[in-house]
């Protein structure tokens, strides 16, 4: 079959995490937004997945679609609590070179992509807690 290069991405990555969503029982909030980050504006269609997939498997209890539905509202909960499916960094790397004189390059990169990971698990750092967390960082 044939379809647009977007489109093929979409699908690979669905099949690619459609068992993520059943071990999702107990999982906290940073899971989630990792969840969320990794499928961005899909997170719904894999969630839709693996009910079609419980349906297959002739797994209809009520306790199953229970647990997806709570899933499903915590997951929209958490995308009004950061405004999106994306963290938006409280900083940039323009913030990094003229607030922390940091130099374009891999240690930039690094603090970045390590702000990142910390915004899974506190979504709403602001600016001052987020330059004193790369200010932490040892690079």
């Amino acid at each position: 079959m044939k379809a647009p290069k977007d489109i093929s991405k979409r699908v690979i990555r669905l099949v690619k995490e459609h068992m993520r969503p059943h071990g999702m029982k107990d999982i906290s909030d940073k899971g989630l937004r990792t969840f969320i980050k990794d499928l961005e504006n899909d997170w719904r269609h894999s969630l839709d997945l693996a009910i079609a997939d419980a349906h297959g498997k002739n797994i209809q209890d009520l306790e199953t679609r229970n647990k997806y539905d709570a899933i499903i509202k915590r997951i929209d909960e958490i995308i009004a609590q950061m405004g999106g499916t994306k963290v938006k960094p409280p900083i940039t790397g323009n913030d990094l070179i003229q607030i922390l004189g940091f130099k374009s390059g891999p240690a930039m990169g690094q603090a970045l992509r390590a702000l990142q990971e910390k915004l899974l698990e506190i979504p709403n750092m602001n600016k001052e807690e987020a330059l004193e967390f790369i200010k932490g960082l040892k690079l």
